[in-house]
């Protein structure tokens, strides 16, 4: 027993009260594996000494903490050097819940957006009736955070240098006690070979200071990865942590190994981080999969299957240096939110739902994402590439809605070609194990391009700073700022107006896009489109049966019949509305015809598959119609002298215009 060690109210353990020295070379963690042992068996607090500072060697066991633990303004020395590299996985601190996950009778099978998992007596026998609704005996006694996986089908099956055969069909969502689904299921399972539920716990667990030092291993390799885990993971549901510092020393400069965060959550719900601290680790090369050189991410802050997690004015040092990695990186979560912050990156890699930036500033790696449901980029302030771009190695996609608002965005250097607000790459002939598409809705509210300091600063690279700085004014580098970039021909393998060749998978485009409030610095503009050839609509095979007769350049013969085109899948076209634009550019004057003359205005005319694109008080609008298939309608706006409305293809319309430009 270790009462007579405990402080006299019996209300909190010290970590002194079992050892710890505290003076910063005395390897304190076994003291404090102990200490916290004997918290968790008498739900007592963990306090630290704010003047001692506790160095941290290595154990094959992580510290549990189960009870709240106020750390103060105690220093900790993680030492990694120390670390057999067999022994990097094994975390300094596991946040656990009392309660342990356990296996539920899983259902023949779940759909998308299913609302219900019918529980105890109601359950079906999990004959997988009621669309995979029923089948589950086991009731819960409180809200649970549930992993559905289906081993039988492969997902995210990534293309590159990094190259992988893909993983099992995943994902997690919140279910009550009366097995209703609280957080929206975003796959279809065929089948589910397990559902294991994690039970979230009602009280709020609390962690607070705490300034911890990584001295980073040495070990290194020049081939694979091997990430290291030495900080605190959260497998616990309900906590909120406040104050948190962690710093790294001992970086090699050349060679070196990643880590896989610091903090680390997996299969949790509701986390809060608020006012604390992360570091931006350097990057290293190795040889990854495809047997080329690549470089080797290392995130701060990983998110594993988790929902709900979200962080309040949490910051990073250091956001313009392009040799270190984004702090945050995410696989499978759901319901993010970030709220003034200050990151060099936020990436949302394999898979987020519902992802919310707001009044935060993102540095040089900027924001990257693939996922569902609704992202939101709001009063937000971006130094990168672009303002979203969508990860090309999974597909660049996004099924929902993407809404940018109040945005101030500085852009780095793309490899070429003008920036682009929303970047994607998908060339069309890759099985990501699911289908990509762009957001179906795209509204731009307020956003500001500062593009008289478009620079030359590359990111992505470990030497950083290859050519120009931030701030350096380099007009003239580019025509104007496309809102939608990486999708020509050139890098997408989509065909003219958005026909893919046979046995690609297809990228399909976006319906609506909406912009209001659109300025440059320089005044150049923008246009919708990064590539040579303006998209009609989205990619997707043509008409289906014997009639259709389509080739790989996107042509279609006089043998594609309107009822053809109604029963054979051409997807909607596209609509963009445009308002107060500092200057709209719209070229459709490319020399090759998409669809050949009567025909493609058979189609424009009675299936309304040409782009629908309204532009309103605009000061600037500049315009070559050409031949390509088009409905634009000009109102309340300016054109610019030589303004060419001929076209044998496209219409247009304009109402109320103030005039020419000279």
């Amino acid at each position: 027993m270790m009462d007579d060690k405990i402080t006299d109210d019996n209300s909190y353990v010290r970590y002194e009260d079992f050892g710890a020295a505290g003076d910063g070379r005395t390897d304190d963690f076994h003291a404090i594996q102990k200490a916290h042992a004997y918290a968790n068996e008498r739900c007592l607090t963990v306090k630290a000494n704010p003047a001692k500072t506790y160095y941290i060697g290595f154990s094959p066991e992580p510290a549990v903490i189960m009870t709240d633990t106020d750390w103060g303004g105690a220093r900790f020395i993680v030492d990694d050097t120390c670390v057999p590299a067999e022994q990097r996985g094994v975390d300094v601190f596991e946040v656990k819940s009392r309660m342990t996950p356990f296996e539920m009778e899983a259902p023949a099978g779940i759909r998308k957006g299913q609302r219900r998992i019918y529980m105890g007596a109601e359950a079906g026998g999990g004959d997988g009736s009621d669309n995979g609704e029923r089948g589950n005996t086991a009731k819960l006694k409180q809200n649970a955070l549930v992993i559905a996986t289906n081993s039988g089908k492969k997902q995210f099956m990534r293309k590159g240098l990094n190259v992988n055969s893909g993983f099992d069909q995943i994902d997690c969502f919140i279910l009550d006690e009366s097995g209703n689904i609280l957080t929206p299921v975003i796959w279809d399972f065929d089948n589910v070979t397990s559902l294991t539920a994690y039970p979230i716990d009602e009280r709020a667990l609390l962690l607070t200071g705490g300034e911890f030092t990584t001295v980073s291993t040495k070990y290194s390799q020049d081939k694979g990865y091997n990430y290291f885990s030495r900080g605190i993971s959260f497998s616990r549901s309900n906590v909120i942590v406040t104050g948190l510092v962690h710093h790294v020393a001992g970086e090699l400069e050349d060679t070196g190994s990643p880590y896989a965060g610091f903090v680390r959550t997996r299969a949790c719900a509701y986390i809060q981080f608020r006012d604390c601290h992360f570091f931006g680790h350097k990057f290293y090369s190795t040889i990854g999969a495809a047997g080329l050189p690549v470089s080797m991410g290392t995130y701060d802050i990983n998110l594993q299957t988790s929902i709900g997690v979200a962080f309040y004015n949490c910051r990073q040092d250091n956001i313009m240096d392009a040799s270190r990695w984004g702090v945050i990186g995410s696989n499978g979560c759901k319901d993010l939110l970030l709220d003034g912050c200050v990151f060099s990156r936020v990436d949302a890699h394999m898979n987020v739902a519902n992802l919310t930036v707001r009044n935060t500033t993102l540095g040089v790696q900027g924001f990257n994402a693939i996922g569902h449901g609704l992202l939101t980029v709001e009063n937000v302030t971006i130094m990168g590439p672009s303002v979203v771009s969508l990860r090309g190695d999974y597909g660049s996609s996004w099924d929902g809605d993407l809404y940018i608002k109040n945005v101030t965005w500085y852009p780095a250097e793309r490899v070429s070609g003008n920036p682009a607000v929303i970047t994607a790459n998908n060339s069309g002939d890759h099985d990501f194990g699911y289908p990509c598409s762009f957001p179906r809705k795209v509204v731009i509210e307020g956003l500001r391009v500062m593009d008289g300091q478009y620079s030359g600063l590359r990111v992505g690279t470990q030497s950083g700073v290859q050519s120009g700085t931030h701030g350096e004014a380099q007009s003239g580098q580019h025509e104007c700022v496309s809102i939608f970039g990486g999708i020509d021909e050139s890098n997408t393998g989509l065909k003219s107006f958005g026909a893919p060749a046979e046995g690609d998978f297809p990228h399909i485009f976006s319906e609506l896009l909406v912009a209001e409030g659109l300025s440059t610095e320089t005044g150049k503009g923008f246009r919708l489109w990064s590539g040579d050839v303006d998209r009609c609509y989205s990619a997707k095979p043509y008409a289906v049966g014997a009639a259709s007769d389509v080739s790989n350049t996107g042509k279609a013969s006089s043998s594609v019949t309107a009822g053809t085109a109604d029963a054979g899948g051409l997807w909607p076209n596209f609509r963009a509305r445009l308002t107060d634009i500092d200057r709209f550019v719209y070229d459709m004057s490319a020399s090759e015809i998409a669809f050949n003359g009567e025909h493609a205005s058979k189609l424009a005319g009675e299936h309304s598959l040409a782009p629908d694109i309204r532009v309103s008080e605009c000061p600037r609008v500049a315009i070559r119609a050409g031949n390509r298939t088009a409905r634009l309608m000009i109102s309340d706006c300016a054109l610019e002298d030589g303004a060419d409305m001929g076209g044998k293809e496209c219409e247009v319309v304009c109402e109320r215009v103030k005039g020419v430009l000279l």
